[in-house]
């Protein structure tokens, strides 16, 4: 019977738990969290701030689930060491755990900047539940926030923020939102919207440091401004957790290396999720995560699964400015059809007839079977002129696998 440590609860160590127990029902499965909680939905922890959701609420798997899977679920659980001579992992109690497969998915944590008063009293990141908890926590009488960073992440936790009358302020040192995702067009129609909603931007800034006396007062910027800030939230990014890693000896570049079935340089540890690297990226997102411990789980299990990663398809859900945005963004190389209408900006990145990339913002409709086309190498040139509009109906073709 096979042994299985999965160090890591999130989306990446769960998936692989899950994959494996559908393929070996009898093998052991240890899983070991730093966390204290069952596993739960990271990308709705903003709406922890603002009170639409609990933390029960978004727990996905409460402690039956791995009960009745037989899952030996240990939370609160630091890892000191893995003896790859020995096969065991020892935990910073002094437990030794043997196995025979080992997925390594400790996932990432935030990037703090050198910024001088980044350690003040009223500073946060946001990346787990007890950050979500703990910022939450503080909010009391707070009229103004500012978050450093433009991303995805930091928009979430904006909107949140305003929805309790808070004013929120983003800096971001790139000119434009979301670059990773939008085109400048594209960036133009989202700032303007979330300024409607209470956001304050300030773009091509760069934070020369927090200023003070014991808490958190301001920001100020290189370029002399000054932003109040009653309280401050680091939102510029994740670094991947490799501390434990380093320990193994497995091959590490970025992150952990991983070849196509996710396993590591050494045989029997696989690696998946914001701790991974496959050929030469880190990809940091959740559905992502959740396909590399998919295939990493499948082939701890004795299964044949490669990996092929999937056009990095990202959105933002704020109530009204809904956004997808997939493939290539820059279309100076391919051809482009775009479709504006007031708040509304959809385009498609096209090659040789062939989707890929695309953004949706504002309206979203029809943005599954324009993934499909863009995941199945559909050609559409026969309704380019027709598929971005949001009455467009006529899917039939995708049954046919190609346009005619």
């Amino acid at each position: 019977m096979s042994k299985y440590v999965i160090i890591g609860n999130g989306i990446a160590g769960i998936s692989a738990v899950r994959k494996i127990r559908s393929i070996d029902k009898l093998g052991s499965i240890t899983l070991l969290s730093q966390e204290p909680y069952p596993f739960y939905y990271r990308p709705r922890l903003p709406e922890i701030i603002s009170g639409e959701v609990t933390l029960e609420e978004i727990t996905i798997h409460k402690p039956a689930w791995y009960e009745s899977n037989k899952i030996n679920a240990k939370y609160t659980t630091s890892v000191d060491d893995v003896d790859t001579s020995r096969k065991l992992v020892i935990t910073s109690d002094r437990q030794e755990l043997a196995y025979d497969k080992l997925l390594l998915a400790s996932g990432g944590i935030p990037f703090v900047p050198p910024i001088p008063g980044a350690d003040k009293k009223g500073v946060h990141t946001f990346r787990t539940a007890d950050d979500a908890l703990r910022l939450l926590n503080s909010l009391r009488g707070i009229k103004s926030v500012t978050i450093i960073g433009g991303g995805l992440l930091a928009l979430e936790v904006g909107f949140n923020l305003t929805k309790l009358g808070i004013t929120v302020h983003i800096i971001e040192m790139i000119d434009r939102l979301l670059p990773r995702q939008l085109d400048y067009e594209a960036a133009g129609i989202l700032q303007k919207a979330l300024e409607e909603k209470g956001f304050v931007f300030h773009l091509g800034e760069q934070v020369d440091k927090i200023d003070g006396a014991a808490s958190a007062e301001r920001v100020l910027l290189k370029s002399g401004k000054a932003i109040p800030a009653e309280a401050v939230i680091l939102c510029i990014g994740v670094r991947s957790k490799l501390d434990l890693a380093k320990k193994t000896g497995v091959a590490i570049e970025k992150a952990v290396v991983a070849d196509d079935q996710m396993r590591t340089s050494i045989n029997d540890i696989w690696t998946a999720g914001d701790v991974a690297e496959h050929k030469g990226i880190v990809w940091g997102l959740w559905n992502i995560g959740q396909q590399q411990g998919t295939v990493a789980g499948a082939n701890m299990a004795g299964a044949s699964m490669i990996y092929q990663p999937q056009p990095n398809t990202t959105s933002l859900k704020v109530t009204g400015i809904d956004l997808i945005s997939s493939g290539i963004i820059d279309d100076k190389n391919y051809d482009k059809t775009a479709y504006r209408k007031d708040k509304t900006y959809r385009k498609l990145v096209l090659d040789n007839g062939k989707i890929v990339g695309c953004i949706l913002l504002g309206e979203v409709t029809n943005d599954k079977q324009i993934l499909k086309c863009m995941s199945d190498g559909i050609n559409i040139n026969a309704y380019k002129s027709e598929i971005l509009d949001p009455d467009f109906r006529d899917w039939d073709f995708l049954e046919r696998k190609s346009a005619p």
